[in-house]
C-alpha cells in the first residue's frame, strides 16, 4: 500500500483521439519551374480527402525570388518577399471564398499598425525577409559581385494564414478536406516594379530591370500540416457540428481613388455593402509616374509601402449624410493621437507593456524615428476608423459593427495647405475590414459557401 495521500497518485486520463499527423508539399499546377512577374500561380489543395483536415496554423508558403537584373539590385517592401504579390484569391468550384486585392498595400498597412520592430529585425526577418521600418532586405544585382546582405537570391517562407480568411480564424484552425472539390489558391504577382524599388549598382547601367524576367520566382511549393483522425472520429466530430463547419472570420474589400493635389474637402462614396463593417483604414501613396514634376520625391517610388498625408488634417466616416462618431484629427496631440492608436489595437488597458504602437492618427514618433523626416520614412500615415471599439481582446468583441447594405457610405477627407505639392498624383486605398462567415455544408452541396 502506497504511503503517499491519493492526491498524488498519478490517475489515468482518456484516451486521446486515434489520429495522425504528417506534413505535405504541394507545388503549383502551372508555370513550370519559373515564374516571372505579372504571371500567375495556382494551387490546388485537395478535396474530397477522408478524415483529413488541414492545419492552417501550421502550414507556410515556400519560395525563392533571384533577382536577373544585370546592374540593379532589388529592394524588398518594408513587409519582405510578399510585397511582390498584387492579389491573392481562394476559390472552390468556380466560387470565390476570399479575395484580396492590392495585397501588398494592404498587408503592408496591417504590418505597420501591429507588428514590433523586435519581430521586423527578428523571425520576420529570417522567414520573410523584413528588416527594419523603413523597407526589406535587399536582393544582389546578378550581374555584379555578391556584397554582404545582398545575396542574388534567396527562399522565404510565410504562414499560409497571411493568404485567405478561410485559414486565418481565429476560433477553428483546422479546416475539413473532405469536401466535394479541391481548393484553388490562386496567386497573382505584380508588374516588375510593384511592391519594391529597383537601386542601380553602377554609373551607366547597360540595361533595365523594366522586362518581365528581372524578378524570379522559382522552387515554391505550399507545405501543408495535415492531420487525420480515424473514421469513427471524424463522424463524431461532424455529427457535433450537426453537418455544418462553420468558420467566423474576417475579410476585407478595396475601393481605389485618384487624386491630385491640391484639395480641400473631398467626399469620396464607397458603395460599401456589408453587413457587418468592423473598420475603415486607408492610407495614401504618391503615384510612381510624376518624375517631371518639381515637386516629385524619388524615395517614395515604392507606392505599396511608402504611405504619406498629403497635407490631410482630418477624416470621418459618413453613412446616409450623417457622420459617424467625431472626425479624427490628424493633427492632435501626441497624447490623444497614442490614445487612439492603443485603442484601436485593443491595448489602452496594458499600454505599459506595449511595445511600440503605430501612431495612426498624428505624426507622433514619425519625424523623430530614425531621424527621418515623415516624407522619408515609409508608412507615414494611415487613416484608421474603428466602427467596433468595445472589445474583448484581439480577436473578438461584444459590439458588432456597421450594416451598410441599403445605406449611402462615404470617407470624408479634409486637406490643409498643400500648395508645396500642387500637381502631386496620389493613389488612395481604402480597406473596409468585415466580419465574414464562411460554412461547409456536408449533407447540402457538400462545398464550402459564404454567408456573408
Amino acid at each position: 500500500m502506497s504511503g503517499l495521500p491519493s492526491s498524488f497518485i498519478a490517475k489515468k486520463g482518456a484516451d486521446g483521439s486515434p489520429s495522425t499527423s504528417y506534413i505535405t508539399r504541394i507545388v503549383p499546377v502551372a508555370n513550370g519551374n519559373a515564374i516571372y512577374s505579372g504571371d500567375t500561380v495556382h494551387f490546388k489543395i485537395p478535396g474530397m480527402a477522408k478524415n483529413q483536415f488541414l492545419d492552417t496554423a501550421n502550414s507556410v508558403l515556400k519560395f525563392r525570388l533571384k533577382n536577373n537584373a544585370k546592374d540593379y539590385d532589388f529592394v524588398l517592401g518594408k513587409i519582405g518577399a510578399p510585397c511582390v504579390f498584387r492579389s491573392v484569391t481562394l476559390q472552390q468550384s468556380g466560387a470565390t471564398l476570399s479575395q484580396f486585392q492590392e495585397y501588398a498595400v494592404h498587408r503592408t498597412m496591417d504590418f505597420m499598425k501591429n507588428v514590433t520592430e523586435e519581430a521586423i529585425a527578428g523571425p520576420l526577418n529570417t522567414l520573410v525577409g523584413t528588416k527594419d521600418v523603413t523597407e526589406g532586405e535587399t536582393l544582389g544585382a546578378g550581374g555584379q559581385t555578391e556584397e554582404a546582405g545582398k545575396e542574388r537570391s534567396r527562399v522565404f517562407c510565410d504562414p499560409i494564414k497571411n493568404y485567405a480568411s478561410l485559414f486565418n480564424c481565429p476560433s477553428a484552425k483546422y479546416v475539413p478536406l473532405f469536401s466535394r472539390d479541391s481548393l484553388d489558391l490562386i496567386i497573382e504577382l505584380g508588374d516588375f516594379q510593384y511592391g519594391g524599388r529597383w537601386a542601380s549598382r553602377v554609373e551607366a547601367p547597360t540595361e533595365t530591370p523594366s522586362n518581365s524576367k528581372g524578378l524570379e520566382m522559382l522552387e515554391v511549393e505550399l507545405i501543408l500540416s495535415i492531420v487525420q483522425l480515424s473514421p469513427e472520429v471524424t463522424q463524431a466530430h461532424a455529427k457535433a457540428h450537426n453537418g455544418m463547419y462553420v468558420f467566423e472570420t474576417h475579410s476585407y474589400g478595396l475601393n481605389q481613388f485618384s487624386l491630385t493635389l491640391p484639395r480641400t474637402v473631398e467626399t469620396l462614396n464607397l458603395g460599401l455593402g456589408y453587413t457587418n463593417v468592423e473598420s475603415l483604414d486607408f492610407v495614401m501613396s504618391q503615384q510612381n509616374n510624376d518624375t517631371t514634376n518639381a515637386n516629385y520625391d524619388p524615395k517614395l517610388v515604392d507606392m505599396r509601402s511608402n504611405f504619406v498625408k498629403a497635407g490631410l488634417t482630418k477624416y470621418g466616416f459618413i453613412i446616409d449624410g450623417s457622420m459617424i462618431e467625431a472626425t479624427r484629427e490628424v493633427t492632435s496631440s501626441n497624447a490623444e493621437a497614442l490614445a487612439m492608436s492603443l485603442i484601436g489595437i485593443s491595448g489602452l488597458d496594458k499600454a505599459e507593456h506595449v511595445s511600440r504602437p503605430y501612431m495612426a492618427h498624428s505624426k507622433f514618433g514619425v519625424e523623430k524615428l530614425a531621424g527621418l523626416t515623415p516624407l522619408e520614412l515609409p508608412g507615414a500615415f494611415i487613416g484608421s476608423l474603428d466602427l467596433c471599439t468595445y472589445k474583448n481582446g484581439r480577436e473578438s468583441s461584444i459590439c458588432s459593427g456597421r450594416n451598410t447594405l441599403s445605406a449611402t457610405t462615404a470617407l470624408q477627407l479634409t486637406f490643409g495647405n498643400s500648395d508645396a505639392l500642387t500637381g502631386i498624383r496620389n493613389t488612395l486605398f481604402v480597406f473596409p475590414k468585415y466580419r465574414q462567415i464562411l460554412m461547409l455544408d456536408l449533407s447540402g452541396t457538400g462545398l464550402f459557401s459564404v454567408l456573408q
